[in-house]
């Protein structure tokens, strides 16, 4: 099942707020703050959590005895968030123009 850390990280990776991650799953942002920071929750929460990240594209690594926890973006997510990052600008120089006296 989902954990606190594996929503902080979808969360992170769609780029939602808590306020977007409450209209995608009609819960209230206090129990969506709740859930993130590890208090309880009742179980349908997690699972309303968990079906929602997933439709977005997000699927969640379990811990086991040779990785840690983690999300993994399927590649049309992977795809949709890399168009929308622009390349980076070609850095300018260190100098700067000088007007002539």
């Amino acid at each position: 099942m989902i954990t606190p850390a594996h929503a902080r990280m979808a969360r992170a990776a769609l780029k939602w707020s808590l306020i977007d991650l409450r209209d995608r799953t009609g819960l209230s942002k206090t129990t969506l703050v709740r859930f993130e920071a590890g208090l309880g929750v009742q179980y349908s929460t997690a699972i309303s959590l968990e079906e929602t990240f997933a439709k977005a594209g997000v699927n969640f690594v379990y811990e086991d005895d040779s990785r840690g926890l983690g999300i993994q973006l399927s590649k049309e997510l992977s795809r949709r968030l890399n168009e929308g990052t622009p390349t980076s600008p070609k850095p300018k120089s260190a100098k700067r123009s000088r007007k002539a006296k």
